[in-house]
C-alpha cells in the first residue's frame, strides 16, 4: 500500500516531507515533530547532516531505492514504531546508541541523572588523590549510563564500571554499545537480577550506585503514548502495582549486603509520584544512623525526579 501511495507524486525531498506530513499528523497531532521525524529519515537514509539538509534543493529527486526505504519507515511510524528503532540507534549525549524493543529508548531525564552524578564527583574527587571508585550501574539496559560515566569522568578517577541487567537481550545490545563507542574506563557487564544479588565483603563493595530501576505505575499506562507501550520492554517500565517502591527498597538492602562502602554514594532515577515514600522506604532500611544526607533533587521540568543518597562515613 505505502508504494501504491508513494508512487502519486514526484519522489523529491519536497515531496517526501509532504507525504510525510499528511500520513503522520493524525498520530502525532504536532507539526514540529512530524516535521523532526520526517528530517531525522532524511538525514539517516541520505546520510546528511542537519546542516547540509538545510542547505540542500528540496526538489532534489530520491532514487526509487531511497524512496522506497523512506516510505517504509513511515508506514512503521504509523504502527506506532518508535523513530529510534527503526532508525536503530538513538543519541545519549554527544554519542550514538544501538538501541531495539530489547532496551528502553534513553531520556533527558537520564541524562540529567549521569551530570548530577558526574558533578558530585568531580566535585568530592577533584585530585588524584584517593583511591579510584568503583561503580555498579542496576538494570542497565542499553549501557548509556556507564558508557557516559566512562566517558565523562579522569581515567585516573575510576577503577572500574560495573553493569548488570536481567534481561539477556538487553545484555547483547549493552554490550555491542560497550565494543563500538569509545570511552576511556573500563566496563563490565553481567546479566543478573538485582533481587539474587549474593552477599559481599564490604572491600569487593562500591562508592557509587547508580539505577533508573521500572519505576512506572501501571495506573499511568492509560497517559502513555502507544509509541511506548507497544513497543518498548514493558519489564523495563512498570513497578508492581501492589509494591511500586520494590526495587528502590531493594537497592537500598544493598547496604547491608556490603555493597555500599563507608561514604558510597546511591544515585537513582525516581517517579515523582511517589517520591517521597521511595525515600522514605529507603532511609528506614539503610537505617538512620546509616545515613549522611538523603535528597529528592528536581529535574529539568521541575519534578521530583531523582534521589541522591550518601552513606555516613
Amino acid at each position: 500500500l505505502f508504494r501504491s501511495l508513494c508512487t502519486l507524486v514526484m519522489n523529491t525531498i519536497k515531496s517526501f516531507l509532504a507525504n510525510a506530513f499528511d500520513r503522520l499528523i493524525p498520530i502525532y497531532n504536532s507539526p514540529s515533530e512530524v516535521k523532526a521525524i520526517a528530517q531525522a529519515l532524511l538525514m539517516d537514509k541520505l546520510a546528511m547532516s542537519q546542516t547540509d539538509l538545510l542547505l540542500t534543493d528540496k526538489d532534489t529527486p530520491l532514487s526509487e531505492d531511497k524512496w522506497a526505504s523512506l516510505c517504509a519507515a513511515i508506514s512503521r511510524l504509523e504502527q506506532n514504531e518508535p523513530l529510534q528503532y527503526i532508525l536503530g540507534y538513538a543519541y545519549f549525549l554527544d554519542f550514538k546508541l544501538e538501541v531495539s524493543p530489547s532496551v528502553l529508548i534513553p531520556r533527558p531525564e537520564t541524562e540529567e541523572l549521569v551530570h548530577l552524578l558526574t558533578q558530585t564527583v568531580k566535585q568530592e574527587y577533584p585530585s588524584t588523590l584517593h583511591t579510584p571508585l568503583r561503580i555498579l550501574d542496576i538494570g542497565t539496559g542499553s549501557a548509556c549510563i556507564p558508557i557516559a560515566l566512562a566517558r565523562l569522568l579522569r581515567k585516573d578517577a575510576v577503577e572500574i564500571i560495573h553493569a548488570i541487567d536481567v534481561s539477556s537481550e538487553a545484555i547483547q545490545t549493552a554490550q555491542k554499545n560497550i565494543n563500538t563507542i569509545e570511552h576511556n574506563i573500563p566496563i563490565e557487564i553481567q546479566e543478573a537480577n538485582l533481587f539474587t544479588l549474593p552477599v559481599i565483603e564490604r572491600e569487593e563493595g562500591y562508592d557509587i550506585i547508580v539505577s533508573n530501576p521500572p519505576y512506572i505505575h501501571p495506573k499511568e499506562a492509560d497517559e502513555m503514548s502507544k509509541q511506548v507501550l507497544d513497543w518498548e520492554p514493558t519489564t523495563a517500565l512498570f513497578a508492581p502495582s501492589e509494591r511500586p517502591t520494590i526495587f528502590y527498597d531493594e537497592i537500598a538492602r544493598l547496604k547491608h549486603k556490603g555493597y555500599l562502602k563507608n561514604k558510597a554514594h546511591i544515585f537513582l532515577e525516581i517517579n515523582p509520584l511517589y517520591a517521597q515514600e521511595t525515600l522514605n522506604n529507603m532511609r528506614s532500611i539503610i537505617g538512620e544512623n546509616n545515613i549522611h544526607l538523603a535528597d529528592i533533587l528536581n529535574d529539568m521540568y521541575g519534578k521530583e525526579r531523582f534521589i541522591h543518597i550518601q552513606i555516613q562515613e
